[in-house]
């Protein structure tokens, strides 16, 4: 489902062009935005398209991480949506983080930072590290 054509109704609301010039001129925003739920997903999708940058959002939980992961692309299909994984391991735990959740991150951030920096290039020759982080 595509849902983009219904974003123009959203661009043409003087709080959002508002907010767009706020950020393309990286001044602070005024006020909070207090969003509906159902709000932020079409929100984030037209940013990402007007600002032409990436749009790194947070939520509280997994499962509304994994809500928005799948509402994203209805609202902008092409979109490239990368979804920051939990460890697996507990804060308090003293144990080595999955493999799956490491490279996860790895590649998220790298598309990040590519995103960010066209030209830059992984130093090392392009290796990354496959140990856990430390922890204390």
């Amino acid at each position: 489902m595509d849902l983009s054509g219904l974003l123009d109704q959203l661009r043409a609301a003087a709080a959002y062009r508002s907010l767009v010039g706020d950020l393309k001129s990286r001044s602070p925003v005024q006020g909070s935005l207090r969003l509906l739920r159902s709000a932020r997903a079409p929100l984030a999708a037209a940013l990402a398209i007007d600002l032409q940058r990436p749009i790194v959002l947070m939520v509280p939980r997994p499962d509304r991480l994994m809500v928005l992961a799948e509402e994203l692309p209805a609202w902008t299909p092409e979109a490239r949506i990368y979804p920051f994984p939990d460890p697996n391991p507990l804060f308090y735990e003293r144990a080595a983080w999955g493999p799956r959740t490491l490279r996860q991150r790895v590649v998220d951030l790298t598309a990040l930072t590519a995103a960010a920096q066209p030209d830059a290039r992984p130093k090392g020759g392009g290796t990354t590290s496959r140990s856990a982080p430390e922890r204390d």
